[in-house]
């Protein structure tokens, strides 16, 4: 979903997305406004982003900085929203034909090691650090 009208993302001439690391939130979004953020074109995670509320920048905090959340990030490559749900279900099944290979692919020695309520905003903060570390 376009912000008034223009998306944003990595600059690309094929995708024609603005250049996002120009964009301040605050000056696009107001409280209560909200966007679509695609993650992973080939699995189309798509994210509605709500905005709650606009903060000054605290100095010391590595910024985008997560204040809270909900849910585990789902395993790369798992297929989207459907493949997700679908390796939900098959961790909660024993029996099910495909557990153990999906517990093989996750590294997992026991389905009880998948948590996929569990959020924690110091572990989603730290991804955030590698990701945009210099």
């Amino acid at each position: 979903m376009p912000i008034s009208g223009v998306q944003y993302g990595r600059p690309d001439g094929e995708l024609g997305f603005r250049d996002e690391r120009t964009a301040i939130l605050a000056a696009l979004l107001k409280p209560g406004a909200h966007f679509v953020y695609t993650y992973d074109f080939g699995d189309s995670w798509e994210h509605l982003i709500t905005v709650e509320q606009v903060q000054t920048a605290s100095a010391g905090l590595h910024y985008p900085y997560c204040v809270d959340g909900a849910g585990a990030c789902p395993p790369e490559d798992c297929g989207g929203a459907p493949g997700y749900s679908d390796l939900k279900v098959i961790l909660a099944d024993p029996a099910h034909k495909e557990h153990h290979a999906m517990l093989v692919w996750l590294g997992l020695r026991s389905a009880t090691e998948f948590a996929p309520d569990r959020f924690a905003p110091d572990e989603a903060n730290a991804r955030l650090l590698r990701l945009t570390a210099p």
